[in-house]
């Protein structure tokens, strides 16, 4: 069938907020953010949110940094030992920026849509949820300045208060958790790459050599046979009757031992009682499970599967043992799980590229939210999950309608300016929006729009090249015919269980030696009820 357009198509109002004083914001940035902006806009929210947000730091990074947590629930000043704890946090390596827009999206949904999602509210009044944005700020930023893709923390481990110069600098803070920290127990290696090198992208931090339980009583005569000889595997390695007392590593960095404490804050667990976490990495579509260290399966692996396959259908993505992927030593997930408990959870975000390109980040964040959301909400009885209980239905990431635009182009791209291409639209008379267009590895540029208000939308395409010539099509009275190709639900994840409408149409025109071909998915809402399980 066809369908006559005028250059623009409608889009149905978003139902609007209960809590009309509170401005909304936009969940559907194109930005990443800088720590500096993450640190203010946390401090409007709680000011903003006082009775469901409190904010603190769990400490402070190498670069002394603080090192934020921000605590949601409905009474956020109090530990309520009734409502299960989850902890969400953003990712250990500073090259992984689309972790932090991951958790940056969590936090925001929550509150925006509290009191007017009713699955958010009750998340909201039963469960206390923890996120940590930044687990590495120092190499984040560093990045930004620098243009480096750095992965490891900022310890300057020659001491010599240089700045960063090379890969001898930093700990891989996700190898830098006790547990089976040295499996092999092959020491301190200096060479090669080792992740006990410190030239390693992997280092995994110094060696405790601390006698930790005090039994090195000749340690003058006998130096070190005392020292590190009951490492953090749940066993008594030792013979003193003691267990882990006295590891060979881990926790060397101050970023860790924030997370380490925060976690331990109640060692009862009376009030703070932390049943799940997840923290996010780049890339490969994965949800991974312990253990990382050995392809032997933990004592809940059949759980952590069923819970894991559940969060990676949600995202389009693939559930298996950390191992699975590759053998790891001294990760947060096996010293979650092995010391501490906690059902927990590793996202791999996307299956291209450590950083997205921006105009991609509302794809990645909404892809991962609503497993984030199943996962807090089995929280009260993990242990307890069956198949039959896992119907958390990912949230709609816009209540009315979306454009996904890609635009080819007969002018080779080293011809065009960077960033040269642009689409500008705009709901009723009001004015123009602007959004920058990127150049994808199939020769597309392509964006997403997100109209804000009911009404019909109207659109053109601008472009500039090296000579200055400006180049824009269609008018603004063109009347374009769109041809309804498929019917489909994304297989990608991108609408997250929205009905797709998938619909092309191809400008053969030349305008000014330039020539578009345009292809545009409009995504209709297909609303969907949760059954949610406490």
């Amino acid at each position: 069938m066809g369908l006559m357009i005028l250059g623009a198509f409608p889009v149905p109002a978003v139902a609007p907020s209960m809590v009309e004083e509170v401005p909304r914001t936009d969940l559907h940035w194109t930005q990443y953010h800088r720590y500096d902006n993450i640190t203010q806009q946390l401090r409007d929210l709680d000011s903003r949110y006082p009775d469901l947000v409190k904010l603190e730091s769990m400490g402070k990074s190498w670069h002394q940094r603080d090192l934020w947590v921000l605590k949601i629930s409905d009474m956020a000043d109090m530990d309520d030992p009734e409502e299960p704890d989850v902890l969400v946090v953003g990712p250990h390596h500073g090259n992984e920026y689309i972790g932090v827009e991951v958790v940056w999206l969590v936090i925001n949904y929550l509150l925006e849509n509290y009191q007017v999602d009713p699955r958010v509210t009750w998340l909201v009044d039963n469960r206390e949820i923890w996120v940590v944005p930044f687990m590495n700020p120092d190499a984040h930023d560093y990045n930004f300045e620098s243009g480096q893709s750095f992965r490891k923390n900022l310890r300057d481990n020659d001491g010599d208060m240089a700045t960063v110069r090379d890969n001898s600098f930093g700990v891989d803070l996700n190898r830098n958790y006790p547990f089976h920290w040295d499996s092999l127990h092959d020491g301190d290696i200096t060479g090669g790459n080792s992740r006990f090198s410190r030239r390693s992208s992997m280092y995994a931090g110094p060696k405790d050599n601390y006698d930790d339980d005090g039994d090195s009583i000749l340690t003058f005569i006998n130096r070190g046979l005392r020292v590190d000889e009951d490492w953090v595997d749940n066993l008594d390695n030792d013979g003193d009757g003691l267990v882990d007392e006295d590891p060979d590593g881990g926790f060397s960095e101050p970023e860790t031992r924030a997370l380490r404490d925060l976690i331990q804050r109640d060692p009862y667990r009376n009030n703070i009682n932390f049943t799940v976490y997840v923290d996010f990495h780049s890339y490969s579509g994965l949800v991974l499970y312990p253990w990382g260290y050995t392809s032997q399966p933990c004592a809940d692996a059949e759980t952590l599967q069923l819970i894991g396959e559940r969060m990676a259908e949600l995202s389009n993505y693939t559930a298996m043992q950390g191992y699975d992927l590759y053998q790891t030593n001294g990760d947060s997930l096996d010293w979650i799980y092995g010391k501490e408990g906690i059902l927990c959870y590793t996202v791999e975000i996307g299956k291209e590229q450590h950083v997205p390109p921006p105009e991609e980040i509302p794809y990645h964040t909404w892809n991962n939210l609503g497993s984030t959301l199943y996962l807090a909400e089995v929280a009260k009885d993990p242990r307890g999950v069956t198949e039959a209980s896992q119907q958390w239905l990912a949230p709609e990431p816009y209540d009315g309608w979306n454009a996904q635009v890609r635009v080819s182009t007969m002018v080779p791209p080293e011809q065009l300016k960077e960033g040269a291409v642009s689409v500008h639209y705009r709901v009723g008379d009001g004015p123009y929006s602007t959004i920058k267009m990127y150049r994808g590895p199939d020769g597309y540029y392509s964006t997403s729009i997100y109209p804000d208000q009911k009404g019909t939308m109207e659109y053109f395409f601008t472009a500039e090249t090296l000579s200055g010539n400006q180049l824009s099509y269609p008018g603004p009275v063109e009347t374009i015919d769109v041809e309804v190709t498929s019917e489909f639900v994304s297989s990608q994840g991108i609408s997250m269980g929205l009905l797709a409408l998938s619909m092309l149409f191809f400008l053969g025109l030349i305008w000014g030696g330039f020539a578009f071909t345009v292809q545009m998915a409009i995504r209709a809402d297909r609303k969907k009820k949760a059954a949610g399980v406490i």
